[in-house]
């Protein structure tokens, strides 16, 4: 069976031999060779897929932690408007929330009103 990994390990040698071939036209010098993906040592691409899970996992981390955000913006918005609130009323709670704006004034109320 494939090792779930490699498509991570893939894009991160795929990035390796695009540095190497932009080092290599800045200095107008022979490139260094590497290998396609199958001609790879194992050690090698154990390392790649390594790296490449790694940033997949931060990334997820990263995207978790603004689902939560946004979860906690539709939770406090509920709590100050009530749960019987239109759509749009929504958008924009979760909109002020997210552009770090104080809840309970609208986008056409401006900052002047409390």
């Amino acid at each position: 069976m494939t090792d779930l990994r490699e498509p991570l390990g893939r894009i991160v040698h795929q990035v390796r031999l695009d540095f190497e071939a932009e080092r290599s036209a800045l200095k107008d010098r022979p490139g260094f060779l590497m290998h396609p993906w199958e001609e790879r040592h194992p050690e090698q691409r154990e390392l790649d897929m390594r790296i490449g899970a790694a940033v997949a996992q931060y990334a997820t981390a990263a995207a978790e932690a603004a689902l939560a955000e946004v979860r906690q913006t539709v939770a406090t918005f509920l709590a100050v408007r009530g749960e019987h609130t239109e759509a749009g009323d929504l958008a924009e709670g979760i909109r002020q929330v997210l552009d770090r704006k104080p809840l309970g004034k609208s986008s056409s109320e401006g900052e002047s009103r409390d």
